[in-house]
């Protein structure tokens, strides 16, 4: 077996054990080890993968910026607090 098929059962078995966090962690290995074969693309879409795991949206490297439409920020503290909720969502990845 190669090093990338083990990560990938290892990543399925996580998401069926409801591991999310795990999982995100397991698909990122996974983008490491295609970077280090030189499989750009296959790397970039677990990369992108595990990001949206971890964000629970799809498409999340390419469409973040859709979370702040229609947002006007007039003073710092104002751009502070919708950054701020958005932070959250990222700092809720180590929880299950």
């Amino acid at each position: 077996m190669t090093c990338v098929f083990l990560w990938l059962i290892v990543a399925e078995i996580l998401l069926a054990h409801n591991q999310r966090s795990l999982a995100a962690q397991a698909m990122h290995e996974l983008g490491n080890v295609q970077y280090h074969n030189s499989n750009l693309r296959q790397a970039y879409k677990w990369w992108c993968d595990a990001v949206d795991l971890i964000l629970h949206m799809q498409d999340a490297v390419t469409g973040w910026r859709t979370s702040f439409q229609g947002v006007r920020c007039f003073n710092f503290s104002q751009c502070i607090k919708i950054y701020q909720k958005n932070l959250y969502v990222v700092e809720k990845y180590g929880v299950n």
